[in-house]
C-alpha cells in the first residue's frame, strides 16, 4: 500500500522530531513517574511549498512521544515513548517558538519531573 503525501510529511516529521529529543532521554528511565513538558523551536524554510501551521505542531509533538504510538509505529527511537497517553495526568506544557529561514530544522527540549503516582 502506498503512502499519501500527507502520511509521508508525517512520518517525515516524526522522525525530525524524535531523532532530535532522543539524545535528552536518559537510557533506563523508568517514565511512570514523571510528569512531562516540552519546549519546541523550529524554522520552516521560508521558499517551501508546504504552509506550516503553529497549532498543528504541538500535537504532532504530543503523538509522537506516546508510548502506544511509538509501538504502533514501530519506531527504532523507543525511548522516546514518555507517557501512555497525552493526557494531563503525563504532560504539563507544552511550548512551540517558530519561524521563517533558509531551511527547516527543529529543536526539541524535554522537561520531566519527578511525581508519585496514586
Amino acid at each position: 500500500m502506498k503512502s499519501s503525501p500527507g502520511e509521508t510529511m508525517i512520518r517525515k516529521r516524526e522522525k525530525i522530531i524524535r531523532q532530535s529529543a532522543y539524545s535528552e532521554i536518559p537510557k533506563g528511565l523508568s517514565t511512570e513517574d514523571y510528569v512531562w513538558g516540552f519546549k519546541i523551536y523550529f524554522t520552516k524554510n521560508k521558499n517551501s511549498k508546504h504552509r506550516c501551521d503553529v497549532d498543528n505542531i504541538p500535537k504532532l509533538i504530543l503523538d509522537f512521544f506516546s508510548k502506544e504510538l511509538v509501538k504502533r509505529d514501530k519506531s527504532k527511537w523507543k525511548r522516546a515513548g514518555l507517557y501512555k497517553d497525552d493526557s494531563l495526568e503525563y504532560v504539563k506544557f507544552i511550548e512551540v517558538y517558530g519561524d521563517l529561514g533558509e531551511e527547516d530544522k527543529v529543536l526539541v527540549e524535554v522537561y520531566r519531573k519527578k511525581v508519585k503516582r496514586k
